[in-house]
């Protein structure tokens, strides 16, 4: 990050277990921080899912505003 001089916030990691639910919970605390973001990286596909779910439910669109991957 700080080669491409993105700042770092306690924010943008979150932990979770590795289901929707909390992939939703991670990404709502992620949206409720006022941070702007554009890409998001998950533990797994189903966590990417839940994020998708907290996404979608604020408008925002995947890939046009955010780029979301399950690894």
């Amino acid at each position: 990050m700080a080669r491409h001089d993105i700042a770092y916030h306690e924010a943008l990691v979150a932990q979770a277990d590795y289901d929707q639910p909390a992939g939703e919970a991670a990404c709502e605390r992620l949206i409720g921080s006022g941070i702007a973001f554009d890409a998001m990286v998950t533990a797994n596909d189903d966590s990417a899912i839940g994020a998708l779910r907290a996404l979608r439910r604020v408008g925002m669109r995947v890939p046009e505003d955010v780029a979301l991957v399950g690894f």
